[in-house]
């Protein structure tokens, strides 16, 4: 679930009514409470409110433990409460919460479950992985997950989130190659991906990171490319964070297509000088 700032208390409202209505028709301890606070943690991840995040996941995880929940709904809350302690700094308790959910995955006999499970939590551990400042290992958690992720999430959104995180860190250690590779098979999913969430930046990260390749090789023509269509995706969130009065976002928009323009501006200087020299004037 994905939420504009003007939205939110809107959710928060409808996320509390439906926590409150299942109680009366369930009773306090049911999965499907469970999963409401774990809804409601995720409204608050993603207005970057971490402590009170981690209240209603650490209360939902709680619930789904006494109720014997699925395993792939008890790994959600373990993955949602170490990404929230990684978002806090607390890299311990992130990765002690990954070791129980990998210990709870090695009983699962369901293959599926088990693939969903594992490429979720690999993912997870290499964002952990990533701002500990790891990078071999952040590159080796997200390979694993993109590899246990092909069958299951071919051409989902999630995937595409998988693939443009081992891209760039891909690009981060070095495999520059192997990194274009990656990142263009996410950029493959692009309509797929905005079908599913018109605001998300993912196209955004992957073509910037895509740029910096092509400059690191020289390559000023698909460089130029990449800025036109990095000019264009902006113009398209422009177009979709308007309609829905989302100022927050529409402001990162605003600072990347400035970024976009003063580096076309350069090119168009290099390009100028090249002309003046060639020509002799």
């Amino acid at each position: 679930m994905s939420f504009f700032p003007g939205d939110f208390e809107r959710a928060e409202k409808y996320h509390l009514a439906t926590i409150k209505y299942r109680k009366q028709q369930l009773g306090e301890n049911h999965p499907f409470v469970g999963a409401s606070y774990n809804n409601i943690g995720l409204l608050y991840q993603q207005k970057d409110e971490h402590e009170q995040s981690l209240e209603f996941f650490a209360k939902g995880l709680e619930i789904k433990k006494k109720t014997k929940a699925s395993t792939v709904s008890i790994i959600s809350s373990l993955s949602n409460i170490a990404n929230t302690y990684n978002a806090l700094g607390n890299f311990e308790a992130a990765h002690a919460q990954l070791d129980e959910a990998f210990n709870i995955i090695a009983t699962e006999k369901t293959i599926f479950t088990v693939l969903d499970a594992q490429s979720l939590v690999y993912n997870t551990r290499g964002k952990v992985y990533l701002k500990e400042g790891k990078l071999e290992d952040s590159h080796r958690a997200f390979a694993e997950s993109v590899r246990l992720s092909e069958d299951s999430l071919p051409n989902n959104f999630l995937f595409m989130k998988r693939l443009a995180s081992l891209g760039k860190v891909q690009e981060r250690v070095g495999q520059f190659t192997e990194s274009m590779k990656t990142l263009k098979r996410a950029l493959s999913l692009k309509e797929d991906s905005i079908k599913q969430l018109a605001h998300n930046e993912i196209v955004t990260e992957c073509l910037e990171c895509l740029m910096r390749i092509y400059r690191h090789f020289g390559d000023s023509s698909k460089y130029k490319k990449t800025l036109f269509e990095l000019e264009a995706e902006c113009f398209r969130l422009e177009s979709v964070c308007l309609q829905k009065e989302n100022l927050k976002r529409l402001d990162f928009v605003y600072k990347t297509m400035d970024n976009v323009h003063e580096r076309m501006n350069e090119v168009c200087e290099v390009e100028r000088g090249v002309l003046y020299t060639r020509t002799g004037m």
